[in-house]
């Protein structure tokens, strides 16, 4: 169960994710509303994601903002002060999805454009602020790290990843939330 309380800000939540800027892989538990999980298999009362204004649509894949929608919705929310109920034996199967290394390059880019998106339009709470600084931070090590060991694809991996996050922000910017949206509550 996800509550409310996991999208306030608290120097404990910053300070369980820091290492993670340091870690081999970045693994580990993210904070809410990353780490409730992806839209593939959400559904909701339809009275909570009508008093919400239903999902954006300026994110999501073939949107101005390119990704986020499902964590966008989970982040509103639990911000109105709704639950969220996550059941490990609902099972959602997807077709084994190929990627080339372009494929996966594309797809960094495009989540990094959609979260830095929803960051940056929701950084007047204190929380997606440090959120939002702390992924800055997280790419400018990672960068260096690969840089100078010479890891060259993840070090492309993560510059995709900055250029994503440049772009969202900037993309937001020029893309105002629908007012019938209910923005950060």
């Amino acid at each position: 169960m996800f509550r409310p309380e996991e999208v306030r800000f608290s120097l404990g939540l910053i300070l369980q994710n820091v290492g993670k800027v340091f870690a081999k892989h970045m693994k580990g538990k993210g904070l809410a509303p990353w780490c409730v999980g992806h839209g593939s298999g959400m559904s909701f009362r339809k009275l909570a994601l009508d008093q919400l204004g239903g999902f954006d649509n300026r994110l999501g894949a073939g949107a101005p903002l390119r990704s986020g929608e499902d964590i966008d919705i989970n982040y509103r929310v639990l911000r109105s002060g709704h639950c969220i109920v996550y059941e490990p034996r609902a099972v959602v199967r997807h077709n084994h999805h190929r990627m080339t290394n372009e494929d996966v390059f594309k797809t960094r880019y495009a989540y990094s454009f959609g979260g830095a998106a929803l960051m940056h339009e929701n950084s007047g709470n204190l929380l997606m602020f440090c959120m939002k600084v702390g992924r800055f931070v997280q790419l400018y090590i990672k960068i260096v790290q690969y840089k100078l060991t010479g890891k060259k694809e993840l070090l492309r991996v993560f510059k995709e990843d900055l250029r994503g996050v440049r772009d969202g922000i900037a993309a937001q910017e020029k893309n105002p939330r629908d007012p019938k949206i209910k923005p950060d509550l």
